[in-house]
């Protein structure tokens, strides 16, 4: 609107005691061109957020040109200018950081391929054969790819009191075994972080930036990085049992509900603890496994636990988790998601 004031002195439409320089119509043509381009930013915030950016950095150019040409009157709105710049600057490196994520999506569908029909094995120990059972997998057609979206409530540390809200999507294949995951966090009203966790070709990848610009954490294809990332696909299959079948994975069973699983997959291999109730519903998972990656670290007990199972697209699988560090001082859950979408094969497209 305060870009309109030039435009409307420029035409004699009404008098502004604050602009006391002379305005030519065709600098009141461009002040008008400038209001436009904030308002097109401002529509496209809402309609086709990868993209506002555009508009508003070409209006923050036109504006800041009008500026210095009527410094006198407008020096001021420079300090909006240089906070707007900034906001483009993030959407653009968020869109780039969106369309890398697309692109790697992209990749990791291509190259999946097709599994047999999961058939319930008398050669699984009893606890599993129990679980996809309860699960009701049995009775549909073995899937290839997974789609789910999530909401999760985050902590950096230990002793933290409050949670850092946020959304996250994620992918699976079963053949290779792969996942790729996309977070949206939120540290405060200003700050975010966003970024991706991935496991492909037997690597894992992680890259999380603040306001999509600054990376906080940029590592990948480390061999502990790489064991954590495959543990982390192990844990997760509780979303897609079909993955018992798995040639990687074997099985071993401990007592009447909990068994081991072993995953060996591109010369390394982790394994994890599964438990169950008697009824077959998954209730724990457990590992040592990297919580750092660096040459000291240690592997650490990581603990999965189901706070609620619900039936999605005719799979009863668990919803509600939470995920903790067996710590020096004691368990720190760090996350808690909860599962909102879930989708098999046919019905995914990437994102």
């Amino acid at each position: 609107m305060i870009h309109l004031m030039g435009f409307f002195k420029a035409f004699g439409l009404g008098s502004f005691s604050a602009l006391s320089l002379p305005i030519s119509r065709t600098s009141g043509i461009w002040w008008l061109i400038a209001c436009l381009l904030l308002i097109t930013a401002l529509i496209f915030r809402w309609t086709v957020a990868d993209y506002w950016w555009l508009p508003g950095a070409v209006a923050v150019l036109v504006s800041q040109v009008l500026i210095v040409q009527y410094w006198q009157d407008a020096k001021f709105g420079t300090l909006a200018n240089g906070i707007l710049l900034i906001a483009c600057i993030t959407g653009f490196a968020h869109h780039q950081l969106e369309s890398k994520i697309h692109k790697e999506r992209s990749l990791l569908i291509a190259a999946q391929k097709s599994l047999p029909t999961l058939r319930i094995s008398d050669d699984l120990p009893g606890p599993v054969q129990r679980w996809l059972e309860f699960s009701g997998v049995g009775a549909l057609q073995t899937v290839q790819t997974v789609y789910l979206t999530q909401k999760v409530r985050m902590k950096s540390k230990p002793g933290q009191s409050g949670w850092y809200q946020g959304t996250a999507d994620q992918y699976f294949t079963l053949d290779p075994p792969a996942f790729h995951w996309a977070v949206e966090l939120s540290l405060n009203p200003v700050l975010s972080l966003s970024g991706r966790d991935q496991f492909s070709r037997g690597q894992g990848d992680m890259l999380i930036k603040a306001a999509s610009i600054l990376p906080m954490v940029s590592v990948r294809n480390i061999p502990k990085l790489n064991q954590a990332s495959m543990q982390r696909y192990l844990a997760e299959i509780v979303w897609f049992p079909w993955a018992v079948q798995s040639p990687n994975i074997t099985w071993t069973a401990i007592d009447e509900n909990t068994v081991q699983a072993t995953m060996s997959y591109q010369g390394m291999s982790g394994s994890g603890t599964f438990s169950f109730t008697n009824s077959g519903e998954f209730i724990r998972f457990t590992a040592l496994r990297y919580k750092e990656v660096d040459d000291t670290a240690e592997p650490v007990e990581w603990i999965i636990e189901t706070r609620e199972t619900k039936k999605i697209n005719g799979i009863n699988v668990p919803v509600k988790l939470s995920v903790s560090w067996r710590l020096e001082e004691g368990i720190w859950t760090w996350l808690e998601l909860e599962i909102t979408g879930l989708e098999y094969n046919s019905e995914i497209e990437v994102k």
